[in-house]
């Protein structure tokens, strides 16, 4: 709002340059907050009706939240079903793999260090699972508000789950053939069912949901609440306005557009179709030449 700032050409303060976000109002200086300005715009909702908070930045959010939470819930069921095959697994002394009639290997026991071995490896991947889709949904949330950079977060944090994969390559080619013509460990018991649906899959259906939920009001509405609070800063109340100060610190004050011309009459100002005549020469009318 200071008068230094002031643009004789379209009649307008700086703040009201950056919040009106056209390319008719010229912004010499502050890209960085008319940058800020576009995103919360384009994050927020340009009304309270139903279709235009469905194209708004906290429902892209939670969509990309969602696929992250199905996807650490694929390495949670992963991680389940090997427990409980583990569990299955009949114990010995010493663990006993077999060569069946395919030339393929069978575990047909294994020992109790082993057994602890493993069951001290899934509960690593839990942990790190569940790591992960807190410090990612975090992530989601609170990295950006640019439309576009959620949807490159929301692809990133793929590639960190599947991080492991790329380790892959590092194994011994003897571990890997032993691997490949390994028969997969026996299927666990069926867990309770009723209709159809079985506990196991309805404690995660639970568990997503919760999530979901969990997450929106603790990190998705407080945000918004922010970007809102911030945007009411930067652009809300009266900009139609320009101030200074003199040595005695006295506020001086005036309007931006005394007569209140719209901005294309004000283009058609002899002064702004001179300056335009300079800039695009090809542009002048003949009856100038």
């Amino acid at each position: 709002q200071d008068s230094k700032y002031y643009d004789k050409l379209t009649f307008s303060s700086l703040a009201q340059r950056i919040c009106a976000q056209e390319s008719r109002y010229p912004i010499e200086m502050s890209d960085g907050k008319g940058s800020l300005v576009s995103n919360m715009m384009e994050y927020l909702p340009k009304s309270n009706q139903f279709p235009n908070i469905l194209a708004s930045g906290p429902m892209l959010t939670l969509v990309a939240m969602m696929c992250w939470c199905l996807t650490v819930i694929r390495e949670f069921v992963s991680v389940t079903s090997c427990a409980r095959s583990l569990l299955s697994m009949p114990v010995q002394q010493r663990t006993c793999i077999s060569k069946n009639k395919e030339d393929n290997y069978q575990i047909e026991s294994i020992s109790v260090g082993r057994k602890i071995g493993c069951g001290l490896v899934l509960l690593l991947r839990l942990g790190i699972a569940s790591l992960l889709w807190f410090s990612g949904c975090g992530f989601l949330v609170n990295y950006s508000i640019n439309p576009g950079d959620l949807i490159l977060n929301s692809v990133a944090l793929e590639v960190i789950l599947n991080v492991d994969q790329a380790f892959y390559v590092l194994v011994p080619s003897r571990t890997k053939n032993l691997f490949k013509r390994l028969e997969p460990l026996p299927a666990p018991r069926r867990s309770p069912a009723r209709c159809g649906i079985d506990l196991t899959s309805l404690l995660f259906v639970l568990a997503f949901i919760g999530g979901l939920l969990f997450m929106l009001f603790t990190q998705i509405l407080p945000l918004v609440a922010r970007v809102e609070q911030a945007n009411e800063i930067m652009c809300g109340g009266s900009l139609d306005f320009v101030y200074s100060l003199d040595p005695s610190y006295v506020v001086y004050m005036s309007p931006t557009n005394p007569r209140g011309e719209s901005l294309e009459v004000v283009q058609s100002f002899p002064h702004t179709t001179a300056i335009e005549e300079a800039i695009y020469p090809e542009r002048q009318p003949i009856g100038h030449l």
